[in-house]
């Protein structure tokens, strides 16, 4: 299958770190033609690194181009509505960082677009469900090699601040025009991680605070799902404010055998025996999520996080924002 002519828009920090890397690796899946920014300079910064000389700053005239057949919207949160659709309109195959949009209304009216593209791929870049190590988590689960599973608990305990994570250097992030700011643009990868795991979630309870006001209106919050088909209740805790910690860990409970995701590793825990761990080659999910573009646009077919699927994400999430007492 020939390669995808591509144009990234929006030439920050995750293009040129999550994006470009998973794309190097891909020359005969994609190839990048063109890139769009907000300012040359940022373009520009982005174009001498990865070799590319047709960089732009009007996004109208790129999507005028025969010669581009999709786009990578790696843009702040506010701007992906209005860059997807123009997108979409103009019948480019679409990429968009998570989450799809800033507002349940605009995510909606995104899903209707994508829906009047006939044709046309319109993916939303969730890299957790193409994570290998999620995906291998899932089959043991399946497998029953933990026996009946009665809970979960997904911790996200770090420490951030502008100082030291250049996300949050961003000026947009900083000051958010979107609900409870990065619970939700972080904590959507783990509501789509647990979603894939256990079905639709139905919020029972949540809590949020702002422990470091210079990160946000929330950092931390902690909520109670429960899996709709099973019951199952789950636990998410997002403390970005958590200090002198980092841990990221997800726990799934069963009658047999607890299991233990941790980075790429998968550990098996049993009473009485040693536990079994098992590293899984695993880069975050970035090429896998790019390879299931490419085989969408080249087959006719769709991909697993579809605009309905980042909607869903989204409304996950943002039920859990409004049952702690947030506007969503």
């Amino acid at each position: 299958m020939k390669p995808v002519r591509l144009a990234i828009v929006g030439c920050g920090i995750a293009a040129r770190d999550l994006h470009w890397p998973a794309l190097k690796k891909l020359p005969r899946h994609f190839q990048v033609i063109a890139l769009c920014s907000r300012t040359m300079e940022s373009a520009d910064a982005l174009g001498e690194l990865i070799g590319c000389r047709d960089r732009t700053t009007d996004y109208d005239a790129l999507l005028r181009r025969d010669d581009i057949d999709a786009v990578d919207l790696v843009l702040p949160i506010p701007l992906n509505h209005d860059f997807t659709r123009k997108a979409l309109t103009a019948r480019k195959h679409v990429i968009v960082e998570k989450p799809l949009a800033a507002s349940m209304k605009e995510a909606r009216s995104l899903c209707r677009a994508a829906a009047r593209a006939k044709g046309v791929v319109a993916m939303v870049a969730e890299n957790f469900r193409y994570r290998p190590t999620l995906i291998r988590l899932k089959k043991m689960m399946e497998s029953g090699i933990a026996g009946e599973i009665y809970g979960a608990r997904f911790d996200v305990f770090i420490s951030i601040t502008p100082q030291t994570n250049k996300y949050l250097k961003t000026k947009w992030r900083l000051k958010h025009e979107y609900p409870a700011g990065f619970p939700v643009d972080g904590g959507i990868h783990n509501v789509n991680a647990l979603r894939f795991l256990f079905g639709e979630l139905k919020t029972v309870r949540s809590s949020a605070q702002q422990v470091n006001p210079t990160i946000g209106d929330v950092d931390t919050m902690h909520i109670d799902y429960r899996a709709e088909e099973t019951g199952v209740p789950l636990q998410l805790n997002l403390f970005y404010s958590a200090r002198g910690m980092r841990e990221i860990r997800l726990l799934v409970f069963g009658t047999g055998a607890t299991l233990e995701m941790r980075g790429n590793t998968i550990t098996t825990f049993r009473d009485q025996k040693e536990p079994r761990v098992e590293n899984v080659e695993d880069s975050g999910g970035y090429v896998e999520e790019f390879l299931a573009f490419h085989k969408a646009i080249r087959t006719g077919g769709t991909t697993e996080t579809d605009f309905a699927e980042g909607t869903r994400d989204l409304r996950t999430i943002l039920d859990a924002v409004n049952k702690a007492g947030l506007s969503p």
